[in-house]
């Protein structure tokens, strides 16, 4: 949903290249989102099966309900860190990201 809310129209698989996520996880989540009207799939010009994806207007509205709480909880989680424990966590995680 982020992904989408960042950008005009993107297709499943540009979602899933640009999450790192697995393709058939990133389909799933777009059928559950298409489901419940957050998210509405474009005619492709070249290939059915690779429709573009932008969220509906309940999708936005939802999206940005939710991110001011997304926010807050990330704020309280980083407050269970000190500085330096936050700059080895995320080399650490980058470090994972790297090697995989």
């Amino acid at each position: 949903m982020a992904v989408l809310a960042s950008c005009q129209k993107m297709t499943a698989q540009s979602v899933a290249d640009k999450t790192g996520m697995d393709k058939t996880t990133v389909s799933r989540a777009v059928g559950k989102m298409l489901d419940r009207g957050l998210v509405k799939r474009g005619a492709s010009e070249l290939d059915g099966r690779s429709a573009p994806l932008s969220l509906s207007n309940e999708g936005r509205s939802m999206f940005a309900k939710i991110v001011p709480e997304v926010l807050n909880q990330e704020q309280e989680l980083k407050e269970l860190f000190t500085d330096v424990d936050l700059k080895n966590l995320m080399h650490f995680l980058d470090k994972f990201v790297d090697d995989h």
